[in-house]
């Protein structure tokens, strides 16, 4: 939980800094839009990281499972966000060829899936603000 409430006060200050360089009027409205996404995107995208590792914590993991989160982390990571059917197709498909449910049980690939909606849903608000 520290390192959330880190996160949120780093979030805070890049926020309150955007604020003061549009008040300065050196970025143009749209620049200053463009800067807030992509460092709430930033921020985000380490926030569902640390969700992930919890998830990780609850039991330990085979090397397989930690490998298959890890694509999903990535694809979170060069992507913003990922819809949960791509579970089932390739890379992951390498490591678990019928989906997710190889590696995991219904209830785990369900938390997924749901972190997966919620990280989407996050960055659609974002994007609309």
């Amino acid at each position: 939980m520290e390192i959330l409430a880190e996160l949120r006060a780093i979030e805070q200050e890049i926020l309150q800094g955007i604020e003061e360089l549009d008040a300065a009027a050196l970025l143009s409205r749209d620049e200053v839009q463009q800067f807030r996404l992509r460092a709430l995107t930033f921020l985000r995208a380490h926030e569902d990281h640390l969700t992930m590792q919890r998830l990780r914590r609850n039991q330990p993991l085979t090397a397989t499972q930690i490998r298959f989160i890890n694509e999903i982390l990535d694809e979170l990571t060069s992507r913003g966000v990922m819809d949960p059917a791509r579970l089932y197709d390739p890379p992951f498909t390498d490591l678990a060829p019928t989906g997710p449910e190889d590696l995991f049980s219904v209830e785990e690939v369900d938390r997924i899936c749901h972190l997966l909606d919620l990280i989407h849903t996050r960055a659609a608000a974002a994007q609309a603000a």
